[in-house]
C-alpha cells in the first residue's frame, strides 16, 4: 500500500511531533519513503514552502519523495475544479486538486488530517476526503496510516 502525503500531515509533524523530541516518528517516514511506499506532489511541496524552509528542505533530501505532475494529473486537476468551483482561491487549497489527482493516477491513498464536510456542504466548502471519495480516492488520516503499517512509538 502506498500513501501520497498532504500538506497538512508534514506541517503538523514538523510542529507536534518535532524531529529532536520524536525521531522515531520521522524515522518511520523516512522508511516508508526509502521503501518507495510514500510521497509528495509538487504541488504539495511548493504549499509547504509557503510555511517552512526547513520542512521544504527536508522533503527535497528524500529520494524519489516529491512527484511531478504530470499531464494526466493536470487534466484531472482541472476537472476537479470544475466540479467544485471556487475551492481553489488563490494560495487556499491550490495543491489538492493535484493531490487527488496523483493518488487517482498512481493508485495511492492520500494521508490527510482534513476531516469531510457535512452533507450540503458547497462546493467551495468541500474538504480533501469528500472530494477524494467523489472520484474513488482512498483517504486516511495520519494515525490511520500509521495504524495500517503497525507503526508502535
Amino acid at each position: 500500500m502506498s500513501f501520497t502525503l498532504d500538506t497538512n500531515i508534514l506541517i503538523r509533524m514538523a510542529n507536534q511531533y518535532p524531529r529532536d523530541i520524536f525521531p522515531s516518528v520521522w524515522e518511520r517516514l523516512e522508511e516508508l519513503i526509502d521503501a518507495g511506499e510514500a510521497c509528495i506532489c509538487e504541488e504539495v511541496h511548493e504549499e509547504v514552502h509557503r510555511g517552512t524552509d526547513e520542512l521544504y528542505e527536508w522533503a527535497k533530501t528524500q529520494n524519489d519523495f516529491i512527484c511531478e505532475v504530470g499531464s494526466e494529473e493536470i487534466e484531472i486537476a482541472a476537472e476537479i475544479s470544475e466540479d467544485y468551483p471556487d475551492w481553489v482561491r488563490e494560495t487556499q487549497n491550490a495543491a489538492d486538486p493535484f493531490l487527488i489527482a496523483h493518488a487517482e493516477v498512481d493508485g495511492l491513498t492520500v494521508v490527510s488530517d482534513e476531516r469531510e464536510a457535512g452533507p450540503g456542504t458547497i462546493p467551495k466548502n468541500q474538504k480533501v476526503p469528500n472530494v477524494a471519495r467523489a472520484r474513488s480516492v482512498r483517504t486516511v488520516n495520519f494515525f490511520g496510516m500509521a495504524t495500517e503499517l503497525g507503526w508502535r512509538f
